[in-house]
């Protein structure tokens, strides 16, 4: 019997040595499902209600149909993608959320439903300055402001919001560890400022936000990752989003307010107001 040689030797011992535990999979979310006709009427009911006593009615009409839109915008990519069916779930006093049946298919389709919502969204502002243009009455900029100003928060790098879900997979492309320090610097950043501005409710939420991000967010399987064209793609939408919301707020507040500034600055240069003869 010949004695095997050094290449068979370590054959063997490669053979022998145990296979790695790949990852366990994704466990995918139970069948999403819409909410009750009551508690969704309650819980509108509640958002408007609340919005109403901060903002006024218009203010509250905005934000009810801005939730909607918004969120229709996250179900429709949901669907298009293959997480579907996905549902609307309107949550008392804080707004929406779009709930999937199935996890993201890749990590790039689920920045692209992450962006759907802001985008979409801004559609909702559509008739509100129709409104504006058909009365002359001021008061319906409020609304189209409200529009953008919500959807641009969204954009916000923060847990919960729609940024952090878009961005945090471009950053974990970087490095992973990149990833959990852009979230918890964010997240770090929002929290100080609403507890410096009384906001100690928005503070908490968000700190229980970024405990579970960072939680969830340990572990991303290779194959959900995007590559780095996809990643290029993404920050470029997410761009696109940011200046769209900031301009739907800056062409709505231009209109709400550039009549005042345009009276005050008259009244610095000692212009007298009214037309000139």
């Amino acid at each position: 019997m010949s004695t095997p040689g050094p290449w068979e030797i370590a054959r063997q011992q490669r053979a022998a040595r145990p296979a790695e535990p790949s990852p366990a999979p994704l466990r995918e979310p139970a069948e999403a499902k819409g909410q009750s006709l009551v508690w969704a009427l309650v819980s509108t009911a509640l958002l408007a209600g609340i919005l109403w006593f901060v903002g006024g009615w218009v203010v509250a009409l905005a934000g009810v149909v801005g939730v909607f839109v918004h969120e229709y915008g996250h179900v429709l990519v949901m669907n298009r993608v293959g997480m579907g069916p996905a549902y609307i779930h309107i949550v008392p006093f804080f707004g929406g959320a779009a709930v999937p049946s199935r996890n993201e298919p890749t990590e790039y389709k689920g920045l692209l439903v992450s962006l759907a919502g802001p985008l979409f969204g801004l559609l909702a502002a559509i008739p509100f300055f129709a409104a504006y243009f058909a009365t002359n009455q001021e008061v319906w900029l409020k609304g189209a402001l409200f529009i953008g100003f919500i959807n641009l928060l969204n954009l916000a790098p923060i847990p919960p919001l729609d940024g952090s879900k878009a961005l945090g997979p471009v950053l974990a492309r970087v490095n992973p560890n990149l990833e959990k320090f852009g979230m918890l610097a964010a997240g770090a950043a929002a929290i100080v400022l609403g507890i410096t501005q009384g906001y100690y409710f928005l503070a908490i939420f968000v700190a229980i936000a970024v405990l579970g991000y960072l939680k969830r967010g340990a572990w991303r399987p290779v194959s959900l990752k995007m590559t780095w064209r996809q990643a290029a793609g993404g920050v470029a939408l997410y761009l696109m989003a940011v200046i769209l919301c900031g301009g739907t707020m800056l062409y709505a507040g231009n209109l709400l307010h550039g009549p005042l500034l345009e009276e005050r600055a008259r009244e610095v240069v000692g212009i007298p107001a009214g037309p000139q003869p």
